[in-house]
């Protein structure tokens, strides 16, 4: 219930000259702008890391798509590349082939040629010419140098077996040498042995001389001492009558 102003006095009264009789309406009016404005801000906030989000979205979603392209494109380039790479291995091999190919009908080529060479060679008149145009006409027994083709073969059989017995004898000398040789060595070892029972011997009889040598040395030590002790036994001894007996024979 509101008071009547006409009923109060100074003590109650609320307002005064001046005063804003609009504050509480007014607050109320800012508090709601206020909270509109905070409305506004969140709304703009949340936009903003909407946006945001839609936009790292879209960019992950670009990504994803390059990336699946480039993929796609390395494959490709791989794939390309692995074609390519058997392609040039394919040529190569034929090329390789047909320069093998190429050189063995060269070799062969050239083998046959020269085989045809060493044929003709064989059988031309240089190598095959007749044997009694190297006989000398002044003697049979000389050949003629510059038509001289080697010994015949009957002559060089001779000069094989001719080369084999000499071969053989010089073999046999030195087989009969070696058993020379060998009895020399029996016949000196047996020397050797000889010499030794010699040496020996001679060694046995040196001993044995020096033996009879010291013995007859101590035999004549103790006859010398033997006739040295009866000569001083006598000495010592009176003497007998026979030694008086000596004395007063004389005639004069």
């Amino acid at each position: 219930m509101q008071a009547d102003p006409s009923k109060l006095g100074l003590s109650s009264a609320q307002l005064f000259p001046g005063m804003d009789q609009t504050n509480d309406e007014r607050k109320g009016q800012q508090a709601q702008q206020q909270r509109e404005w905070v409305a506004a801000q969140m709304a703009e906030k949340q936009a903003v890391a909407q946006a945001e989000v839609d936009a790292d979205k879209n960019y992950f979603q670009s990504q994803m798509e390059i990336q699946s392209e480039l993929n796609q494109l390395i494959s490709m380039h791989e794939n390309t590349k692995q074609q390519f790479v058997l392609a040039a291995a394919a040529e190569n091999r034929a090329l390789a082939e047909q320069r093998k190919s190429a050189q063995d009908a060269d070799k062969a080529a050239n083998d046959e040629a020269n085989q045809a060479d060493i044929n003709a060679a064989l059988t031309s008149a240089f190598l095959n010419e007749d044997p009694a145009t190297t006989v000398s006409a002044a003697n049979p027994n000389r050949p003629v140098p510059y038509h001289y083709k080697g010994l015949p073969p009957e002559y060089r059989q001779y000069v094989l077996d001719t080369q084999m017995q000499q071969a053989q004898a010089a073999h046999q000398q030195k087989i009969a040498m070696s058993q020379d040789g060998e009895a020399w060595d029996n016949f000196m070892l047996s020397q050797n042995t000889e010499a030794t029972k010699m040496e020996l011997a001679i060694e046995r009889e040196k001993a044995s001389q020096r033996k009879q040598l010291k013995e007859y040395h101590l035999q004549q030590a103790a006859e010398i001492s033997a006739r040295e002790a009866q000569k001083e036994k006598t000495l010592r001894s009176a003497p007998e009558e026979s030694f008086f007996m000596q004395f007063g024979t004389s005639s004069r």
